[in-house]
């Protein structure tokens, strides 16, 4: 495993063979429906877990459990990694609500997203995507311990692992973090506050973030947000000036 994460640190997939990975997994996914309270169950998310680690991690990874769960002080994660336990916790009611979420504010343009985000209703893949990014936290935690005394979670080590190996790019993290910069009211001291992790996200991630994001409020931007969906309305409509909103579009 420490050659494996030595050459992919040094040596990222191209964006095709990252893209065919994944679309191979999905193809193969077993959807578990048991749970109708939950968009994307138990299950379904252990078989993703085992896709991804055939698809990407060679089959090297220890798996996780997956379990129903979440943070009492963050409850809007949709999944976490716990490292003493090994356990990935999945919280059900947080996908429910980002797959509401998706529907409105996939259309929004930052830059450096690189993740496909316009698939309507697809929380699978969103859940995927998720899943993906903490098993790069439970391969760091797991089989490189010693970077958790020097960097943070979130830390330039995982921001490349995670980039190398899923194409997670800063727009990626920033769509993350775009509920807490519309409640933050735009304002950068505010957002950083509900950043305050310091374990978990140094000076350059919460930059970079809210950088994508203050870049990324714009009128076109609110437009896609607002817009007719598909087929309700085909009359070309005269693009509006880059000009930034003030006050939050919500």
């Amino acid at each position: 495993m420490d050659k494996f994460l030595l050459n992919v640190l040094t040596n990222p997939l191209s964006k095709d063979v990252i893209e065919t990975k994944r679309t191979n997994l999905l193809k193969s996914l077993r959807i578990v429906d048991d749970d109708e309270y939950c968009p994307v169950t138990v299950g379904t998310s252990r078989n993703i877990v085992k896709l991804i680690n055939r698809e990407f991690f060679n089959n090297l990874l220890e798996l996780p459990k997956v379990k129903k769960g979440y943070l009492a002080d963050n409850p809007n994660i949709l999944a976490f990694y716990m490292s003493n336990d090994n356990v990935i916790y999945i919280n059900c009611k947080a996908i429910t609500e980002t797959s509401r979420f998706l529907n409105k504010f996939s259309a929004v343009k930052i830059k450096d997203q690189n993740l496909k985000l316009n698939i309507q209703g697809d929380i699978t893949r969103m859940v995927t995507y998720i899943l993906e990014h903490e098993l790069c936290h439970l391969a760091l935690f797991k089989y490189a311990p010693d970077l958790s005394k020097t960097e943070t979670t979130h830390g330039d080590t995982f921001r490349t692992l995670v980039y190398n190996l899923f194409g997670h790019g800063w727009g990626d993290f920033a769509f993350v973090h775009l509920g807490q910069y519309l409640q933050s009211g735009m304002s950068k001291a505010k957002f950083f506050e509900l950043l305050n992790r310091p374990h978990e996200f140094d000076s350059e991630y919460k930059e970079e973030v809210y950088k994508r994001l203050w870049d990324a409020t714009t009128l076109p931007n609110v437009y896609r947000m607002l817009r007719p969906k598909s087929g309700q309305g085909r009359n070309k409509t005269r693009r509006a000036p880059k000009k930034r909103i003030t006050s939050s579009p919500l």
